[in-house]
């Protein structure tokens, strides 16, 4: 399975990673993601939009910087290509704290397709391992 980002998602990882708060965000990211193949993911609790093998998604999930679960971690959107087995991470963010916000508005939400849409055509997004703490590998 490939999984890739969006320069947004990148610059916001490498701002998050500098707080002692969301300093593992990585290794939360990766863990999200761990086991599970591309049905699961593709079959994750919030399904944003469809079309055809393509799935517009929103998740949360736990830091591991916080006893309080998920209430206190992270929200991502990402975007799941079934027939090539690719994940993309088009947005994420920590639910609280100094970079903590609250769910996005349509707006945002249709500003971050746009860019993971433009950044597919021009071949800009990053692979990532997520067995090596999310480390990129190369672009698209």
């Amino acid at each position: 399975m490939k999984f890739y980002t969006t320069s947004s998602v990148r610059n916001d990882i490498e701002k998050y990673r500098k707080k002692d708060s969301y300093s593992r965000c990585c290794e939360d990211l990766c863990a999200f993601f761990a086991n599970k193949d591309i049905e699961a993911i593709s079959m994750q609790p919030k399904l944003l939009g469809a079309s055809g093998k393509v799935h517009f998604q929103k998740s949360r999930f736990a830091s591991s910087n916080s006893a309080k679960g998920k209430s206190n971690g992270y929200r991502i959107y990402y975007v799941v290509e079934v027939e090539h087995a690719a994940v993309t991470v088009i947005g994420f963010y920590p639910k609280t704290g100094t970079y903590g916000k609250d769910d996005i508005s349509n707006t945002e939400y249709k500003q971050i397709i746009s860019e993971y849409k433009l950044e597919k055509a021009g071949g800009r997004l990053c692979r990532h391992d997520i067995s090596n703490s999310f480390l990129p590998t190369h672009a698209f």
